[in-house]
């Protein structure tokens, strides 16, 4: 049977404008990151920016991922969690390095919340948990566990096994080696692959050490594939996205 895939691109305008994804197909859907969140228009203000975003792209049908990445005490992940349901987007992150109990604190939060909306409901927010930020190196890992055998690859691997732990809906993967991990451990996970590269854009300002390609993602079975600076990137963004998601039509 056919795999759905759901294609986002990663906001990266703070402007309230036209904005570049109203040139992408409804079926691409937007991601807005933690810069967002506490940007000069922070999303806790009523009127914000974000929040128009989010508002804007919700009325065009697309599908919403909120990135904060949270990170915090099992009390605060819970309250955050609860109130980004309400939101009534298609998913969001939070932090495996917040430990067990918070992870586990925001992923219930979530879901009650969104049981006290009535009839008919919204599909339930995703929780995606992220493991390590792609741009840190294996020394980074060392450094902060003190096993000299410690490398990123399994770092990851065990952070997403403490989302599994806390009941999250997937995780966010950054590497193939990762995500081939996550779908053999967790087959029932939801997967979202950022870090997206491609031999013919060259990134300015790249500080990611932990990436694949399209195809890669694709054939390893990526359930989201976020977008961001290699469309933004390209020299005529509209026309990079219809050929990703024509190559994303044909994967599946």
């Amino acid at each position: 049977m056919a795999r759905a895939v759901q294609v986002l691109y990663n906001e990266d305008d703070f402007s309230w404008r036209a904005p570049r994804w109203g040139d992408f197909p409804p079926e691409v859907g937007i991601k807005f990151g933690v810069e967002q969140m506490f940007g000069p228009d922070p999303l806790h203000e009523e009127n914000s920016v974000l929040r128009k975003k989010i508002a804007l792209a919700k009325s065009q049908g697309r599908a919403v991922i909120i990135d904060p990445k949270l990170f915090a005490t099992p009390y605060s992940m819970s309250k955050a969690a609860a109130d980004i349901a309400q939101l009534c987007v298609t998913g969001f992150t939070i932090a495996a390095h917040s430990g067990v109990d918070s992870c586990h604190a925001a992923t219930q939060a979530a879901r009650v919340s969104y049981d006290r909306f009535e009839y008919p409901r919204p599909p339930r927010p995703l929780v995606l948990g992220v493991t390590e930020l792609s741009s840190k190196t294996d020394e980074d890992c060392i450094a902060e566990s003190g096993d000299k055998a410690d490398t990123w690859h399994k770092a990851c691997a065990r952070l997403a096994w403490r989302l599994k732990q806390s009941g999250a809906d997937g995780v966010v993967c950054t590497s193939v080696g990762l995500l081939k991990h996550v779908k053999c451990v967790w087959p029932e996970a939801v997967t979202m692959v950022t870090s997206i590269r491609s031999a013919e854009i060259t990134i300015t300002g790249d500080d990611q050490r932990h990436w694949m390609t399209l195809d890669e993602a694709l054939t390893n079975g990526a359930d989201i594939i976020c977008l961001g600076r290699i469309v933004s990137q390209s020299p005529d963004p509209a026309a990079a996205m219809r050929d990703i998601l024509a190559k994303v039509a044909a994967h599946t």
